[in-house]
């Protein structure tokens, strides 16, 4: 079945890997968009995407002009609405009154707008399917059941019916929240990154509310968790969502088998773990400016690359999210690791990195080891 993943833009290479390994085969990567042939239900488990739709049609010779919206509609009746509300009914229960909205989006310019679009296939999805159509003012809760979506490029694009009740991205172990708390997506692929073995130590010293240690989780079960963060409030909060997820159960007993992490009030710049103590530090610094940081690192992030390195030790790695991570490369030098690969990333309109570093002279083992993992960077990622 034909199935559209959409994901950050920056992370399709990530995606497409990760899709690829959940059994799908791979049709083409573009912007925020990975196309497979897959089983839908195996995608679910996809860590790294936003949402994934069933293809109901594709749309073929929609440009630019404002007559495109009634050849938008013309192509709609020609689609596989049935084929795919069906895909979407052997993966969770659709009830025959259920209602359904239509989001859109496009690449390039326009002479009509995307509520524009969603009003014209709304309407003609309201005629041919006789489900409700709603909007955002009709929403009661989490929204419609059926969610459709249109996107456009290049005089095509596809109408997509969404797989999951929510978007992928909605991860129900997070009850709690904080600014500045990173985008499950982008924290489970800097886990494929940083890529911990069963056994291995995974450290975050700015754990803020569990979302990079618990998505590493997600993708090891096995690792050997600590998280560190220097406000009390984040503990306790990445504790919660930590419970919430599996990763460690109400009143401190393991559950799947999952071992119990460690999670503690501490400075990032001054971590109290051994040298060479983890394999893998997986970690999102502070880089916007609803976040400041504090302790040792309170004028600026640069101390903590010694002590990353410190931790890591010669054999170990860095995964990290950073605003301004090229910025960065310099002291991270000076501490002894080497950028092995550094991604841009945008992120709710903003731009950020992921970067993956090593200790110096090891950039190239690293590079293998993704490779064997079938993680191949595109060029425009290559460390500078």
């Amino acid at each position: 079945m034909l199935v559209v993943v959409r994901c950050l833009r920056g992370i399709e290479w990530i995606c497409a890997a990760e899709v690829a390994g959940l059994g799908a085969r791979v049709l083409s990567i573009e912007h925020r968009l990975v196309t497979c042939e897959a089983a839908p239900g195996a995608l679910l488990g996809s860590g790294t995407a936003d949402d994934a739709f069933v293809v109901a049609g594709r749309f073929v010779g929609v440009d630019r002009r404002r007559a495109a919206l009634s050849e938008l509609c013309r192509q709609v009746r020609m689609m596989d609405l049935a084929g795919a509300e069906a895909a979407a009914g052997r993966l969770r229960t659709i009830e025959a009154d259920a209602g359904f909205e239509v989001v859109a989006s496009f690449l390039g310019r326009r002479n009509y707008n995307r509520f524009e679009i969603e009003a014209a296939v709304g309407e003609e999805l309201l005629r041919l399917t006789g489900r409700r159509l709603e909007t955002r003012g009709d929403w009661a809760g989490e929204g419609p059941a059926l969610s459709w979506r249109v996107h456009l490029f290049d005089g095509g694009g596809f109408l997509g019916l969404r797989l999951s009740g929510a978007p992928l991205h909605r991860r129900p172990y997070r009850l709690r929240s904080q600014p500045g708390a990173l985008h499950p997506p982008l924290a489970y692929a800097a886990a494929m990154l940083g890529g911990p073995d069963a056994g291995d130590v995974v450290v975050d010293p700015f754990c803020g509310v569990g979302t990079m240690l618990i998505e590493a989780a997600s993708r090891q079960p096995e690792a050997r968790l600590i998280g560190v963060d220097a406000e009390p409030a984040a503990i306790r909060a990445a504790l919660a969502n930590a419970a919430r997820a599996g990763v460690a159960g109400a009143g401190g007993r393991e559950r799947r088998a999952r071992p119990r992490p460690g999670w503690m009030v501490g400075d990032a710049g001054r971590l109290a773990l051994r040298s060479g103590a983890a394999e893998v530090v997986l970690t999102n610094p502070p880089w916007s400016r609803r976040v400041g940081l504090a302790g040792t690192l309170a004028r600026g992030v640069e101390p903590f690359w010694a002590e990353a390195a410190r931790v890591a030790g010669p054999a170990g790695r860095v995964a990290v999210v950073l605003g301004g991570l090229e910025g960065q490369a310099g002291p991270a030098r000076a501490a002894g690791l080497e950028p092995v690969l550094l991604q841009r990333v945008a992120v709710s309109g903003a731009w950020t990195t992921l970067g993956l570093l090593a200790a110096a002279g090891r950039a190239g083992a690293e590079l293998d080891r993704l490779g064997a993992l079938g993680l191949t960077p595109p060029p425009e990622a290559a460390a500078r």
